[in-house]
């Protein structure tokens, strides 16, 4: 064999390895694309980003956040969205950590070890919403869990569970 036809050879086997190695990226790209969560199932908007530790004393402040998210955001979703929550004589409960009330799930999972270290959970009960046989597309709607955290600016209500 020539050397100018090895070269041609080693050319075109190159030439099919790199067509192929070309081909799995880009299967392997569109599947990575395909797979990562635009927005998670239970958020508002997505995961939460720069979230601290709750303090000491996170209860207080946490669950004025979710009344005044209840009142403000909460109240007007239900209302543009006709979900038909009967939102009068709400119960905020006492807030918990996420991460002693769920120690898997979807929250670590989706959005990270640490938005579940450092979120907050307060459950809200809607008295109005309890039936003797609920049924219909909202057989569940007696309560709520939403799911708050701490940032730099203030406390962020970022999904419900």
């Amino acid at each position: 064999m020539t050397p100018r036809r090895r070269y041609g050879l080693c050319v075109l086997r190159l030439g099919r390895a790199g067509a192929t190695a070309g081909a799995v990226g880009l299967v392997v790209s569109a599947v990575a694309l395909a797979a990562s969560p635009g927005k998670p199932f239970g958020t508002f908007s997505g995961c939460p980003v720069g979230l601290l530790p709750p303090p000491a004393t996170y209860e207080p402040a946490a669950r004025h956040a979710a009344s005044v998210f209840l009142t403000t955001t909460y109240a007007k979703w239900n209302t543009e969205r006709h979900w038909g929550m009967k939102l009068a004589g709400a119960e905020v409960g006492e807030p918990f950590l996420v991460r002693n009330w769920l120690p898997s799930g979807w929250i670590k999972t989706e959005c990270g070890r640490g938005v579940w270290q450092r979120s907050v959970g307060v459950t809200v009960g809607f008295p109005a919403m309890e039936y003797p046989n609920p049924e219909g597309p909202c057989a569940d709607c007696a309560h709520v869990t939403l799911l708050l955290g701490k940032t730099r600016h203030g406390w962020v209500t970022w999904g419900n569970y």
